[in-house]
């Protein structure tokens, strides 16, 4: 009789001293439990993050509520965030940004003192201005709708990330479980 739980407990500690279990590799009972909760977490903000909703076009003013800037066109600059536009005698420089896709086709469009028309929006008084439409010499390069689809498409992107959190979490959740059972029943006399 005594060999039999001594057996039992001989076993938890081999186990213990292999690590805890192969199968989570080597992770323990709380920090998977803490890394599920995390992942968890991680997978809620993407989802419900004001700026990153899925399939809407969070962040984007309305087209009837834009207004046009003009003026001849100083300075343009390629950038990781965008491009970013000087006009002459404009206090504020103009971005037109890389989530809303066509830069290379608003790259070929400029040139030096070209007559430029940008949308923006009337309350961002920011230092860099976000451009929704642009106008070159009197031809529109990228419409409202253009950038509203791009907008659209980059947003959705949120889905996918809190979705790939939301599978992860219940993989690690499912993992803690498992090894919590398999302890649990280790431990019985």
């Amino acid at each position: 009789m005594t060999d039999q739980p001594q057996s039992r407990w001989q076993k938890l500690k081999q186990f213990s001293k292999q690590g805890y279990g192969s199968d989570a590799k080597g992770l323990t009972a709380n920090r998977n439990r803490a890394l599920t909760g995390l992942v968890l977490a991680l997978g809620a903000f993407a989802l419900m993050a004001p700026d990153l909703l899925a399939g809407t076009a969070e962040g984007l003013p309305r087209n009837d509520r834009l207004v046009p800037v003009r003026g001849l066109l100083t300075d343009g600059q390629d950038t990781s965030h965008g491009i970013d536009l000087t006009l002459d005698g404009q206090p504020s420089y103009f971005t037109y940004p890389s989530k809303a896709e066509g830069q290379e086709q608003v790259w070929k469009s400029l040139c030096k003192s070209c007559a430029m028309t940008l949308w923006v929006d009337p309350d961002d008084h920011r230092e860099h201005r976000v451009v929704f439409q642009i106008a070159v010499n009197g031809a529109i390069v990228r419409s409202y709708a253009d950038v509203r689809k791009e907008w659209i498409a980059n947003n959705s992107i949120a889905l996918w990330i809190g979705g790939f959190f939301a599978l992860a979490a219940l993989f690690l959740g499912w993992l803690t479980a498992r090894e919590q059972i398999r302890l649990s029943r280790l431990r019985k006399p």
